[in-house]
Parts: C-alpha cells; structure tokens; sequence
C-alpha cells in the first residue's frame, strides 16, 4: 500500500511514501480500495508509529491526531 501521513490539526504532512516501494500491512481492504485512518494520540504509541505523547521532533507535536490516507496497490 501507499500512505501520506498528515496532522489532523493543520493537515500538515509529516510522512508520505507515495513514490517508494508498496509498504506492507494488514488492512481489511480490497485492491485499489482508498481509507483515511485518523490515530488518536493514545494509539499513536501502540503502532507502528510511536508518537503518542513524545511527539516526533518538530515534525509532529506532542499528542498529535494523525490522518492516514491509505491506498491497496496489491494482495500477497
């Protein structure tokens, strides 16, 4: 799949891997299927991600609500 990463608050992006190799994940989502996945700050730590409260430098705050856009490009 491919995803860019944005803040929920100013819709600032912080991570995109349009252009790269597919990344890998579970998702329950069909080929070409499209989803935006909004991760509270909470679950922000539980993730992949790690954010949660500690932030990511200046790139993401603190307790930050983070927008995925995410798109299926094939099935293993």
């Amino acid at each position: 799949m491919h995803y860019i990463g944005k803040l929920k608050k100013n819709g600032k992006i912080f991570d995109s891997h349009i252009g790269k190799a597919p990344f890998k994940l579970r998702l329950g989502m069909r080929v070409v299927d499209k989803r935006r996945l909004t991760i509270p700050p909470a679950m922000g730590y539980h993730l992949i991600l790690m954010y949660g409260a500690k932030g990511a430098g200046s790139a993401i705050p603190p307790n930050s609500r983070q927008v995925f856009d995410v798109e299926l490009m094939d099935v293993n």
